[in-house]
């Protein structure tokens, strides 16, 4: 089963340094995870187009496929550490427009954070990591992804605290996401590439994020069988990720 994991997530994070707030007269807010609720429920649509090439043929196949999914988030506080259980519970998915039978939901994948987002243990992430200070508007920190065996690229991220929004009743941190990564820096295997751009609405007094939005693009090059003949696959997800009322 195919989940594009904005919350489920197959990286280990470690929290940047906060850069130095803009000028300005708003007050320094504090950017932590907090949940008052016990289970949070979010819905995520992703989009993935991809394309795979071939060093003698015209490309081989482009596709697109879509899913709709809700997830729930099950958070148990215990100091300055949360433990997250990840459930996706209902998923539809089309492939070329062609609505797929129905993917049976995922097994829950519980792992732990510091109230930042910095995970502790497990290999999941909550789609972020936060400052541990207090931050106004132009703010900037990053945060390094480690690579795993099943996501083989170390990745820089790069965070913006670019203004306050109002959506509804809360007032929310509005966050500019970047990340990058080359697999040559990590592990020897050919053409592994990954950027992403996005952002991200974060409540500061609820301790939630309320929406997110994220365009992933990956581009993987290797050998086939034959050795002059040298395939890719390029991929681009959209997804967007909304706390539901």
């Amino acid at each position: 089963m195919r989940i594009h994991r904005y919350l489920v997530g197959v990286v280990t994070v470690f929290a940047g340094a906060v850069g130095a707030a803009a000028a300005g007269q708003e007050s320094a807010v504090s950017l932590q995870f907090k949940p008052t609720a016990a289970v949070l429920s979010y819905r995520q649509i992703s989009t993935e187009e991809t394309e795979l090439t071939s060093a003698t043929r015209a490309p081989v196949e482009k596709s697109i496929y879509e899913a709709r999914r809700e997830l729930t988030q099950t958070v148990t506080a215990e100091d300055d550490e949360l433990e997250v259980t990840v459930q996706q519970v209902k998923v539809i998915a089309t492939h070329k427009g062609r609505r797929l039978r129905k993917e049976t939901p995922s097994d829950p994948l519980t792992f732990t954070v510091l109230r930042t987002g910095e995970v502790v243990d497990g290999d999941g992430t909550l789609g972020i990591v936060l400052p541990s200070q207090p931050v106004t508007p132009g703010s900037t920190w990053s945060a390094t992804i480690e690579p795993t065996p099943e996501f083989p690229l170390a990745l820089t991220a790069h965070y913006v605290f670019k203004q306050f929004q109002q959506v509804g009743s809360r007032r929310c941190a509005l966050i500019e996401t970047s990340a990058h990564g080359d697999v040559s820096k990590t592990i020897e295997k050919p053409g592994w590439f990954h950027t992403s751009f996005g952002t991200v609405l974060f409540d500061p007094t609820a301790g939630v994020i309320v929406k997110a939005t994220t365009c992933v693009s990956r581009a993987i090059a290797y050998p086939c069988l034959h050795p002059s003949n040298l395939s890719s696959v390029v991929s681009s997800t959209d997804t967007t990720l909304t706390l539901c009322p």
